[in-house]
């Protein structure tokens, strides 16, 4: 069966531009219709003159995405017009790092009609023109080498398009592989996330005019799809500016983030007025709060009823609730929620404003927070599987990915692994830890190598990345020096440890008592050389006598401390003014906190982190506390975590929660109730406690007829196990 032609441009520029490829059909009434689509490099599909989807999905060189929608909803009865806007960025260049692309201004539809039980073919073939959009220039933002952002607009008047069209360059096949094994020019495989749809239209407020500029608020931080109504003398420009928040004197200096008496400045688009009404709406979503248009047209006019965004994300089905008695914490779970949700699309990426790409570090702790408000998993086994593709032949994976270059941070791998672990306990699902099991263990073996002669982890040539830490240049400790750092030996112990866990579900006991031997060695040598006995702490190198809360954390989480002399080092890493975990890590501080026994006294000061940036206007998590430059980083959202997992308590404690453990935490942050709901794959576990007269009332429901053992862990109560789905209990605070 005919699967249509890739189809060509007929020219090849070394620079961005759009494409549009048209072709019609004839449908009967009552016809309904499916398609398989894709382009290089973005498309967007209409039907009839309505969006339908937009795409390739963003993947790996090894896997080259089409979309399958459904056209039904679009068509008419007798003629019917196909549209597909293609945005062609040149191989080799800087544009949208994350988006691989062959080199050419390409498009394939295979389309399929079913008319009075009768099928046939619509498809990509000679039937298609193609035109080049020539009234828009595509420019790449200004936010340094390593931005995957794709190409800011200017558009240059009255929209005008030229001829070239397009030759069938080459057929189709669904078949990945040749009979001689060769892969095909574009592997095509199916998207395995949903369609991004964009919500409903809002409409911006004014915040301020005067002469030549207008400032407008989505209210608070949004991704999405703008459709920009004006109006203005013929042959005057209008540059257009997004800004996550107002600024004071410079482009760093920050106060309250809803305080609008300070000075926009952000990336920049255009577009040359026509005298006449117009529209401006770029091919892909804006990362913005604000937005400011400047002008020196003596009549601009914007038409502000009419301006609209459609907020744009992943559409995560979130079946997790969160209520308690403190409106601090529960704007920290809304707040965490929509900063998630911004920085997850096709990627769960770092930021959606500058950077736009996929890390190991933030995709871990992301992952982790998705996992405690939804069941749906197919975006997490995507980022999983894209960062398995990108191993290099040494065994490393890239720092982020998918990405046409290649950046590595020397730690951040490790992260890659705890994605694993954590997939498994929510899921359960074996298979697919099994297929990226041979990628770990090559992963391992390359910090086994990097070993020096004292067996501490040694220094690498690339990026050491700890922590956005004030005075650590690039984020590293001891920087400009060839000195072992102590973390890079604890973090790769605790890697070891989560394969030994990864090795015994698998069955593999072999691997998993090598891991331990291995663990077991390097922690041995971290105790040696890197424990200070006069301070009671971990240095940060070996010879150099100075400390941070990061050793710390991760000394108590690797195992290289353990039981009282944990709890110990903890209470003396919170109560000394060391350099401090930023938000990237205060999971992990959590966590230890939690494991050394001692979450009860210092949790709630580590949450005035949020509040603080609650008090400030933020209504998405920044990147780091001190001078961010994001104001939208999917990391900081830790509150999910804590809220879910320890103040409702509920934790797998068996893979894929057949088990389930409910542990809350009547302490943290002196709350008088708190109520919710957590995922699983049978359902919610839904937790509500509340303290009165000196007594807490506690209960917790598991779903019907879903057979989860339950393990209730209440402060001064025997455990009691059950596999009803019901369990109350009154005890004394």
């Amino acid at each position: 069966m005919s699967h249509g032609f890739w189809l060509y441009a007929n020219e090849l520029l070394p620079y961005a531009k759009e494409y549009v490829f048209k072709s019609s059909f004839e449908a009967k009434k009552g016809a309904t219709m499916t398609a398989n689509i894709s382009a290089d490099t973005r498309y967007r599909l209409y039907v009839n003159g309505n969006f339908v989807c937009d795409g390739p999905v963003k993947g790996t060189q090894y896997d080259w995405a089409y979309e399958q929608p459904v056209i039904t909803p679009y068509l008419k009865e007798g003629k019917n017009d196909i549209t597909v806007r293609v945005l062609y960025c040149p191989a080799g260049t800087t544009i949208a790092l994350n988006t691989f692309r062959k080199g050419h201004a390409a498009m394939w539809f295979d389309g399929t009609i079913v008319e009075d039980g009768v099928e046939r073919k619509f498809v990509s073939d000679n039937n298609f023109t193609c035109e080049r959009v020539d009234s828009i220039r595509y420019n790449y933002p200004d936010f340094g080498l390593l931005a995957s952002m794709p190409p800011f607009e200017e558009h240059l008047g009255e929209y005008k398009t030229t001829e070239v069209g397009c030759h069938n360059a080459s057929g189709v096949s669904l078949d990945r592989y040749t009979v001689y094994g060769v892969d095909s020019i574009y592997p095509l495989v199916p998207r395995t996330i949903p369609l991004l749809i964009p919500n409903a239209p809002k409409k911006f407020s004014l915040v301020k005019s005067g002469k030549g500029f207008v400032e407008i608020d989505a209210g608070e931080y949004v991704t999405g799809m703008i459709d920009l109504k004006f109006k203005g003398e013929a042959d005057k420009k209008v540059k257009i500016t997004y800004a996550e928040c107002y600024y004071l004197d410079s482009a760093t200096e920050k106060d309250k983030r809803d305080d609008t008496s300070g000075n926009i400045f952000g990336s920049t688009e255009s577009a040359v007025l026509t005298g006449k009404d117009q529209s401006f709406a770029p091919l892909t979503y804006r990362a913005f709060r604000y937005i400011r248009f400047d002008t020196d047209a003596e009549n601009f006019e914007l038409d502000l009823e009419n301006s609209t965004f459609a907020e744009l994300y992943y559409p995560l089905d979130i079946t997790a609730k969160f209520n308690c008695s403190d409106e601090y914490y529960n704007r920290m779970w809304n707040t965490s929620i929509h900063t998630l949700l911004c920085c997850m699309h096709e990627l769960v990426v770092d930021c959606p404003y500058y950077e736009q790409q996929q890390y190991d570090m933030d995709g871990e702790l992301q992952l982790l927070y998705s996992h405690c408000l939804s069941t749906d998993t197919r975006m997490i086994k995507k980022v999983i599987s894209n960062m398995a593709h990108s191993q290099i032949p040494g065994g490393m994976l890239q720092a982020n990915y998918p990405s046409v270059i290649n950046q590595i941070i020397a730690d951040f791998p490790i992260f890659w692994i705890f994605m694993l672990v954590d997939y498994l306990r929510r899921t359960g699902d074996k298979t697919f830890v099994a297929e990226m099991y041979g990628v770990m263990q090559k992963l391992l073996d390359v910090y086994h190598r990097r070993l020096a002669d004292n067996g501490l982890v040694g220094r690498t040539e690339y990026w050491q990345f700890v922590d956005w830490v004030p005075g650590w240049e690039y984020g590293v400790p001891l920087f400009g020096t060839d000195e072992l750092m102590t973390i890079d030996s604890m973090l790769y112990a605790a890697g070891l440890g989560t394969a030994v866990e990864l090795s015994k579900a698998l069955g593999n006991d072999g691997f998993a008592a090598e891991y331990q031997k291995r663990k077991d060695n390097v922690l041995a040598a971290v105790n040696k050389l890197c424990y200070d006995e006069q301070d009671g702490l971990y240095r940060t190198g070996v010879e150099t006598k100075n400390y941070t809360q990061h050793t710390s954390v991760w000394a108590v989480l690797s195992g290289a401390v353990e039981g009282d002399a944990a709890t110990e080092l903890m209470r003396r890493t919170m109560d000394k003014d060391l350099p401090k975990c930023s938000f990237s890590m205060n999971h992990f501080m959590f966590r230890a906190l939690e494991k050394a026994g001692v979450y009860d006294e210092y949790a709630t000061k580590v949450f005035d982190g949020w509040k603080k940036m609650l008090d400030q206007g933020c209504t998405t998590w920044c990147e780091n506390p001190d001078s961010p430059r994001s104001e939208c980083h999917g990391w900081s959202g830790a509150p999910i975590y804590e809220f879910s997992a320890i103040v409702l308590g509920v934790q797998p404690a068996t893979y894929g929660f057949g088990k389930v453990t409910v542990k809350p935490d009547f302490s943290v942050g002196g709350l008088n109730f708190a109520n919710g709901s957590v995922p699983t794959p049978y359902g919610t576990v839904d937790v509500a406690w509340e303290k009165k007269d000196g007594k807490v009332s506690f209960e917790v429901k598991t779903p019907a007829n879903s057979g989860i053992e339950l393990t209730v862990v209440l402060p001064g109560c025997d455990a009691v196990v059950t596999t009803e789905n019901t369990y109350k209990a009154e005890i004394n605070l």
